[in-house]
């Protein structure tokens, strides 16, 4: 076991390696800031590179929807790596939300139609929840869903909040209640009766919309009323590679912090000299330290070596690695100075990006208070 192990680790460091190589000649941070800054839909382009150069977008789907049946502790090393460069593509959407929300119904007829064109970058997909309050609770979910006989379809009403990467999605994936409760339905984006506005907010590199559904048709995915422990699913993954995408980010904030001591000369010496400087930086480390250690518990427990639930972890996940981030991301701007408040400087790109994941997929407080509900 320990060879295996052993043999394990050599593989991920060499595909860690390789993939990191990549991102730092394709998506600078540059990328980061000219290609998406203001704009409402993503690259396809590039999109459709991370299947076709990279094979990134199934790692840990099932095969036979064209995935490569991998563990998910892959495909949250490539959340970690490309948080490190704050890529603004829909992963957290499309590969998170949406894949595994989908795979989770159990709906073989909407796993065929959509997995295979996610993997192979031709479809890029988004999920609705919650109307208003916390995307955690079913109670959130208000917008109604009402069956057409004799058009043999369904007719969705309600808004949705924070909906990420609808304005660039090829199908969005709407929680909504029928008559027998919350069930998921497949919406086009392009038809009459749905309008999606672009919510600006904190972090420019991610791009949160309205979803308005005025009669709106869809099509259920899985059993009318069973959607909600698919939704949990869906949601307790994708907190998990949020929470590696925060920590690749926090890490990179770390060591470009500690560079950036060692070369910056005040009083004819480096500041990292200074104690109090220096403090600072093994503060940042403690909170990185204990941010890894609480995304590894969470992907031990996708393998059942833990006493608590997926939730439970995830939002533990979530918690610890959103505050690091914060706490890291501040520290950073406060070390490098007067420049780490410039337009210029990219520390205040990660900042923007640490305030906006603590509040996304769920509050800061929202998922402490699940945590307490769970353990207490």
């Amino acid at each position: 076991m320990l060879q295996e192990t052993a043999a394990a680790a050599e593989d991920r460091a060499i595909f860690r390696s390789g993939l990191r190589d990549h991102i730092s000649k394709r998506y600078s941070l540059e990328y980061a800031r000219a290609e998406h800054d203001g704009k409402s839909k993503v690259n396809r382009a590039s999109w459709q590179q991370l299947s076709r150069e990279l094979d990134l977008l199934g790692l840990s789907l099932p095969i036979e929807f064209g995935g490569s049946g991998l563990s998910r502790a892959e495909t949250a090393l490539v959340f970690e790596e490309f948080g490190r460069a704050l890529v603004p593509l829909p992963l957290l959407a499309t590969v998170g939300l949406a894949s595994e929300t989908i795979l989770a119904t159990g709906c073989d007829v909407a796993q065929r139609r959509y997995l295979p064109a996610i993997v192979a970058g031709d479809a890029i997909a988004a999920v609705a929840i919650a109307d208003a309050g916390c995307c955690l609770e079913e109670s959130a979910i208000t917008s109604t869903a009402e069956r057409v006989e004799e058009q043999d379809t369904w007719q969705l009403n309600g808004c949705k909040r924070l909906v990420l990467d609808a304005t660039s999605a090829d199908v969005i994936l709407v929680a909504a209640r029928s008559n027998r409760g919350v069930s998921l339905f497949a919406v086009d984006p392009d038809q009459p009766g749905v309008r999606i506005t672009r919510q600006h907010g904190i972090d420019p590199t991610r791009k949160p919309s309205t979803l308005d559904l005025l009669d709106a048709k869809a099509e259920l995915v899985g059993e009318e009323g069973d959607a909600w422990p698919a939704i949990v699913r869906g949601l307790d993954i994708s907190c998990v590679y949020l929470a590696a995408e925060m920590l690749g980010a926090a890490a990179f904030s770390v060591e470009q912090t500690v560079a950036y001591t060692t070369e910056r000369i005040q009083f004819g010496q480096p500041i990292g000299s200074f104690q109090a400087v220096q403090h600072r930086c093994a503060g940042m480390y403690v909170q990185l330290e204990l941010a890894r250690s609480s995304l590894a518990a969470a992907l031990d427990s996708f393998v059942g070596s833990s006493d608590l639930s997926l939730s439970v972890h995830a939002s533990i996940a979530k918690v610890t690695c959103g505050d690091a981030f914060a706490a890291i991301a501040n520290d950073a701007v406060q070390i490098h100075g007067g420049a780490g408040f410039t337009w210029e400087h990219h520390a205040h790109l990660f900042l923007k990006r640490a305030k906006g994941d603590q509040y996304t997929l769920g509050t800061p407080s929202e998922h402490r208070r699940r945590i307490a509900h769970a353990v207490f």
